[in-house]
């Protein structure tokens, strides 16, 4: 595997310059967002992620008024 390659999937702390393994923890330090390692994300305010849930709308239909 080339080094391009590898560089990839292994990430480096910018904190501690460990590796990050897995996802890694997303932060905020000093307003910065940064992604960091799991000991490193203490330093920070954890970034909740949103689910990617897509909202379907719901058509709501009313009875058409009868004229009498």
């Amino acid at each position: 595997m080339s080094k391009n390659i590898a560089n990839q999937f292994e990430k480096e702390c910018p904190i501690c310059g460990g590796k990050i393994w897995g996802r890694g923890e997303k932060v905020i330090i000093e307003g910065a967002k940064i992604t960091v390692c799991q000991s490193c994300a203490q330093f920070g305010v954890k970034i909740k992620s949103k689910p990617n849930i897509t909202a379907t709308s719901k058509k709501f239909y009313s009875k058409p008024k009868s004229s009498v």
